[in-house]
């Protein structure tokens, strides 16, 4: 049909009544002349459809034809001048508000034409066509209908102004920087971070609100519990003082951070003890600021700036299209008195959230949002997202295991195999109705051995185990990590066979990145540089599964923000001070031991580090800190840091991964992709300049 439109555009007669082979549709227009005042008629249509088209692909707007009967009209020629019709048009087109992203500030490209209508072989009227190009960046149908107080005077906004305040971005040429009455925020996120790229966020949003913040009949709840526990713990009072101003809210969630400001991308402030949000019954949403000086004269400035934010990230990232308002508070400890300078708020009646489908659709809006923060509660979400995914992997496996008896799953770095590995082991439970005692796990270490027995019921053992043993009631093997088996041990595959007498089907998985995107951009780098030099001891199906494209597109898909950092030629002494002082800060944020592992580069280097790691951890103590236990890679089911080897971790994975290394193994082998697949949200990479270990 466009095509069709673009033809006619080539013409230029029309017949009286002729019927065109092609109707309106996303790109075509058609507006029959039915009014005596034809030019106030169509530039009062033109900015909608130019404007949309322009925002869009492009489309023809074609004044003359009837949107029915897709039969030619026209205009009679005494009602209308073409030249003075073409002229209105272009004043029209070039007056429409536009906001540029780029520096160059083109103006909407189009084209206006007017075709000769013919009844028989006399001239009848008109029919005008007017073909808009894509615009580069966004074009309006007029200035937004939105106004702001200022100067006590009531102004509407101008499209600068509208765009900064309600979508954090400013023009590429914009001088509103200078207007102290309109803050601007931080730019947009890139193509690869912005919202919209992992839509895997957008279809599970509903089930990870209900497995953090589900809706219950219960009295109000703290979240996250670990940041709360500190909180109340280290503040004597701070929780009464939350119950008191919350009441009479008696169903929701109150949910805190140390700021909220700096997890919706705003600058932290060292005078705020404690931002929460609460989300009741009957309320609209109330964000308390708790400040730790209360004679600080930002304090004010900063609750209603954060409230602002969070109201606009609901919308922007989360997605939600209700009525929403933020209702900033300022407090202070001891005190339960709001700040003297505050301003209390009323919002309507139409604010509150009054239904539980309106609580879970506000929640699903902040899941989203907080998913692309970087916070405590977005370590969270991001590890029930990642739960959520391997849930959605095992179904489609599932599939196969009905079919087959053997199945081979080759999966990325980073994919979680053992977490997948446990899934299954139910799968099978469930489908073939076996015991657990004829379900086998294998896997290479004691640590990944005792860690899955932990998390299942079925048999684990090791490699080593398995090869001497005899095993003959399981019907089910799953051997995990194969990559670590050595052959010259024994054929532990020919053994696997002899058992279970499977059949021989493959399938590879390619979708599955369980990792911060910039620990996974990481595992891309190094394996990009493995494959262009692999070592000897590296498989064939290990060096296949290094595809770029296919690793990026996954990474797109699903990845969160996360943290990886990196530092070389550190002494032994700043290696362990930076472990210790990131540590304090992370406890402080209600992180806990048991997200963390400080992984090394062998496992003599256990040692070597424990002593001076926790003379270091005591430097850092203040009151309240959280006291600290190393552990070994078999206690990861603890609550203690676990301190090992790379090897000695293998198959198993945390939040926050420590990774110290000789400086001289930055170009050797593949620790560094390592180190990267056993952490999921932070990665902290530290080299410590010597000659060897």
């Amino acid at each position: 049909m466009r095509m069709s439109a673009s033809e006619l555009f080539q013409k230029d007669k029309l017949m009286y009544k002729e019927k065109l082979n092609f109707t309106e549709s996303t790109h075509v227009e058609f507006k029959r002349f039915t009014t005596k005042k034809i030019v106030p008629r169509i530039k009062e249509m033109l900015p909608h459809y130019v404007s949309a088209f322009a925002n869009t692909l492009g489309g023809y707007l074609i004044f003359g034809v009837d949107d029915k009967t897709k039969e030619v009209f026209g205009c009679k020629k005494e009602k209308v001048n073409p030249d003075l019709l073409k002229k209105e048009i272009e004043n029209c087109v070039e007056k429409l508000p536009a906001f540029h992203f780029c520096c160059e500030k083109p103006q909407v490209n189009f084209t206006t034409k007017i075709l000769n209508v013919y009844q028989k072989d006399v001239l009848y009227g008109y029919v005008c066509a007017v073909q808009v190009e894509p615009f580069c960046c966004v074009l309006f149908s007029e200035t937004p209908d939105s106004w702001i107080m200022r100067d006590n005077s009531v102004t509407r906004l101008t499209v600068e102004h509208w765009v900064a305040m309600m979508l954090g971005v400013q023009s590429a040429t914009s001088s509103l920087t200078t207007n102290a009455s309109l803050p601007l925020r931080a730019p947009a996120p890139s193509a690869l971070g912005s919202p919209s790229s992992p839509m895997k966020v957008l279809e599970l949003k509903g089930p990870l609100q209900q497995r953090l913040f589900p809706v219950t009949q219960e009295e109000i709840q703290f979240k996250p519990e670990s940041l709360c526990k500190k909180l109340f713990s280290d503040h004597k009072g701070l929780k009464e003082l939350m119950k008191t101003q919350i009441y009479p809210c008696s169903q929701g969630i109150v949910i805190f951070s140390r700021s909220w400001a700096s997890d919706i991308g705003l600058r932290k402030e060292q005078d705020v003890l404690c931002d929460a949000l609460l989300i009741a019954g009957n309320s609209p949403l109330v964000l308390y600021t708790i400040l730790v000086n209360p004679s600080w004269d930002g304090g004010l400035e900063y609750a209603r700036n954060t409230a602002h934010q969070l109201k606009q990230k609901l919308g922007t990232v989360g997605g939600y299209t209700g009525k929403v308002c933020v209702i900033p508070r300022l407090m202070s400890l001891p005190s339960i008195q709001h700040s003297p300078g505050e301003i209390l708020i009323h919002y309507p009646q139409c604010y509150r959230l009054t239904t539980k489908e309106e609580m879970e659709d506000l929640l699903q809006a902040l899941t989203v949002v907080s998913l692309y923060s970087r916070s405590l509660l977005s370590d969270q979400l991001g590890c029930e997202f990642f739960s959520l995914l391997i849930e959605e992997q095992c179904e489609l496996l599932s599939e196969s295991l009905q079919e087959t008896r053997e199945l081979f799953i080759h999966c990325f770095p980073g994919t979680r195999k053992t977490a997948l590995a446990i899934k299954i082991m139910e799968k099978i439970k469930d489908l073939f109705q076996c015991k657990p005692k004829e379900i086998l796990y294998v896997c290479e270490s004691d640590s990944l051995k005792d860690y899955v027995t932990q998390q299942t019921t079925c048999q684990a053992v090791t490699r080593k185990t398995f090869l001497q043993g005899e095993f003959l009631k399981i019907k089910h093997i799953v051997m995990d990590e194969t990559e670590n088996f050595c052959s010259k041990y024994g054929d532990w595959y020919l053994k696997a066979r002899s058992i279970t007498h499977p059949k021989f089907p493959r399938k590879t998985i390619t979708n599955g990145i369980h990792r911060a995107r910039e620990i996974a951009m990481v595992m891309k780098e190094e394996m990009k540089r493995i494959k262009g030099n692999p070592p000897p001891s590296m498989s064939a199906d290990t060096l296949s599964l290094f595809r770029e494209a296919a690793y990026e597109e996954a990474v797109r898909a699903q990845a969160l923000p996360g943290v990886c950092e990196m530092e070389t030629n550190l002494t032994m002494e700043q290696v362990v001070k930076r472990v210790a002082e990131r540590c304090h800060d992370l406890f402080q944020c209600g992180y806990q031991p048991k997200d963390i592992a400080i992984l090394c580069r062998k496992g003599e280097d256990r040692g070597r580090y424990e002593l001076a790691l926790l003379k270091a951890m005591e430097l850092c103590e203040t009151h309240g800190a959280t006291k600290v236990v190393f552990s070994q890679a078999s206690g990861v089911w603890g609550s203690h840091i676990i301190l090992d080897s790379i090897q000695q971790f293998s198959g198993l994975e945390r939040n926050i991964v420590f990774g110290l290394s000789p400086e001289c193994t930055l170009s050797e082998e593949a620790h560094k992709l390592c180190f990267a697949s056993r952490a999921i949200k932070h990665l902290y990479l530290l080299y410590e300049k010597r000659a060897a270990f």
